[in-house]
């Protein structure tokens, strides 16, 4: 269920999607039915990357409500359902790789003003578009589902741009690769991995639990990344006090990234 019983309202909510829509959404259906009133944001069509802002908004949504003397917590719940738009009939090599490589996925997580234990602080985001890429991944709306193209260029475009988004980046905070001791890793395929592993000089083990969520679940979309924050969340191997560089890539092409410290 979305949420649990006795559950105190969240003040807000925030709802991603980039592969369903429905007004009212299911979210504000399940906390009408419990009478809450919270403040409600939807985040939909920005691809794979998207709970990287959504995780930014969903911070500051719970600030903005903490400061308003409501509840400092922001539910955000991504759902992706790729399969409402495969397409059978389509044999073209680049939709046999679409309509395979995508699973469905949903996921909750809060963002809270509260400190706690157990928890990922987020410490800061980023987003850049790769120039001159804007027709290597695109999402159309067709007749009877979304049509997507995925051009083989995706993964060596981002490989090539990675390193320095990401450097950059972690100069704002004044840090370093060598400041980071796990890297949170969007699955978008194999190869994307693989592009990011070697521009970042990274070993395979760094991409395990991205790895293992790609031939487990397939690429969810924008509810992948989440999960690897769970999976990293659960690790006894992540310990409390260490950095987490998060990477995501959609639609533009957008490279995305933020920062996170586990508690």
């Amino acid at each position: 269920t979305a949420f649990t019983a006795g559950e105190v309202a969240p003040g807000a909510l925030v709802q991603v999607s980039c592969t369903g829509y429905a007004s009212p959404h299911a979210v504000q259906r399940a906390a009408a039915r419990r009478g809450w009133r919270p403040r409600v944001l939807h985040i939909g069509h920005m691809g794979c990357y998207a709970s990287v802002p959504a995780a930014a908004a969903a911070a500051a949504l719970a600030r903005d409500v903490a400061l308003d003397g409501g509840e400092g917590r922001a539910a955000l719940f991504v759902i992706e359902l790729p399969t409402l738009h495969l397409r059978p009939e389509a044999v073209a090599d680049e939709q046999v790789v679409v309509n395979t490589l995508f699973g469905d996925g949903a996921i909750r997580f809060d963002a809270s003003v509260a400190a706690r234990e157990d928890a990922l602080a987020l410490l800061g985001t980023a987003e850049t578009l790769l120039p001159s890429s804007e027709d290597e991944m695109t999402w159309r709306l067709r007749d009877s589902s979304f049509e997507m193209t995925l051009s083989r260029e995706v993964p060596a475009r981002v490989g090539a741009a990675v390193a320095g988004f990401a450097a950059e980046f972690l100069k704002t905070h004044g840090l370093t690769f060598g400041d980071i001791a796990h890297f949170a890793i969007h699955p978008g395929g194999p190869r994307v991995i693989e592009h990011v592993l070697r521009a970042l000089g990274l070993p395979e083990s760094a991409a395990a639990h991205s790895r293992d969520l790609l031939r487990r679940r397939g690429n969810m979309s924008s509810a992948t990344l989440p999960h690897v924050w769970a999976r990293m969340l659960a690790d006894p191997a992540v310990r409390p006090g260490e950095r987490i560089l998060s990477l995501a890539f959609g639609p533009g092409l957008t490279a995305a990234a933020n920062l996170l410290e586990k508690r």
